[in-house]
């Protein structure tokens, strides 16, 4: 494909100028998009890759890079992480109680307590009256 275009050493800059005219999903195939830390931040993720977050999220479906980390909005959480968010949870009742515990694993999305199995107990709009409740 581009290599038609790049066939001359001088080219390079011809190379390069054609590579970034591709679109995103293309240009991740062939890039291994590593992952270091308990928690990624997907938005940054892509930045660093320079190319759209849905672009992200096709190549991590199509190569299954993110098995080992579970999606929660816009980042990935390991399995430890997911495991050690839980047993912090159990017996706490007050919703800004559970809302510290997951940020304090940098966790921003509070889909965390739908994948724990927890629904959040509203008591009117005032969050320090509300609950957390683990569902059967």
């Amino acid at each position: 494909m581009w290599t038609a275009f790049c066939r001359a050493p001088g080219q390079v800059l011809c190379c390069l100028a054609y590579y970034f005219k591709l679109p995103d999903n293309e240009r991740l195939k062939n890039v291994e998009i590593t992952f270091e830390g308990n928690v990624i931040d997907l938005d940054e993720t892509a930045r660093k890759y320079d190319v759209t977050l849905d672009a992200l999220l096709s190549a991590l479906k199509l190569n299954n890079k993110s098995n080992d980390y579970l999606r929660i909005g816009n980042q990935l959480v390991d399995d430890q992480t997911i495991k050690a968010i839980q047993s912090e949870l159990n017996g706490v009742k007050k919703y800004n109680e559970a809302l510290i515990i997951i940020e304090k694993y940098g966790i921003k999305g509070q889909q965390v307590f739908d994948i724990l199995g927890y629904k959040v107990k509203w008591s009117g709009l005032d969050p320090d009256n509300a609950e957390i409740v683990k569902l059967p």
